[in-house]
């Protein structure tokens, strides 16, 4: 779920989307909000999707990434655009098992359990050690072993093939500590966590053993 909008992923690898379309965001090329369901273009071995707030990205099962909708500050992935009404393909990413959609950033898991994220950037929530719009790809500077990914408002967290949990960009709400940083910090209290998962401030994980 977006801001607005709802996708859900068919068993078959297609797409549907609804809600608010004004930017693009359901990928059905008409720009118009929708009541019903109606079937993103052009896509059809959809792997895993996430829509963030005016826009939505997917990764397709040859390991490739789409996004679609408001390409403000870099949020499509695919260089200076300003808005996309069809999947379009993010730059440079070939091995993407996971994808996470924020406010105005989104990350991919890759193969490799490292983890790359690109968009606005305004808080280091690309995780890339910089506040500079990243409008295409870039590492998460030393994320490695990554199990799940979660992009919030000006934040973005990781769960840990360890268990534990870290966090980057605007965090003023979280954990005492820094009000934010442009690397990853660790989450102190949090162990044996499986998922992540959260909102435009907020962030909440999925531990082993059940508990939330």
């Amino acid at each position: 779920c977006g801001s607005l909008h709802t996708c859900a992923r068919l068993a078959d690898g297609r797409l549907r989307c609804w809600g608010d379309g004004g930017d693009g965001q359901l990928g059905d090329g008409a720009g118009q909000t929708r009541l019903t369901p109606v079937a993103v273009a052009g896509l059809s071995t959809v792997a895993h999707v996430s829509a963030g707030d005016l826009f939505t990205c997917a990764t397709l099962a040859d390991g490739t990434a789409r996004c679609w909708g408001d390409g403000t500050g870099g949020a499509l992935g695919g260089g200076p655009v300003a808005r996309e009404f069809t999947p379009a393909q993010v730059t440079g990413l070939t091995h993407a098992s996971g994808i996470a959609s924020g406010s105005g950033d989104a990350c991919a898991i890759m193969s490799d359990r490292k983890l790359s994220c690109w968009g606005s950037n305004h808080w280091g929530e690309d995780g890339s050690g910089t506040t500079a719009e990243q409008d295409t790809p870039v590492p998460v500077v030393g994320m490695t072993n990554v199990l799940s990914a979660f992009a919030g408002g000006p934040f973005a967290c990781a769960a840990l093939l360890n268990g534990t949990v870290s966090c980057w960009g605007n965090v003023s709400y979280g954990p005492p500590g820094p009000a934010y940083g442009a690397t990853p910090m660790g989450i102190g209290g949090l162990t044996g966590v499986e998922r992540i998962s959260g909102g435009n401030v907020h962030a909440c994980v999925l531990h082993y053993d059940g508990a939330i």
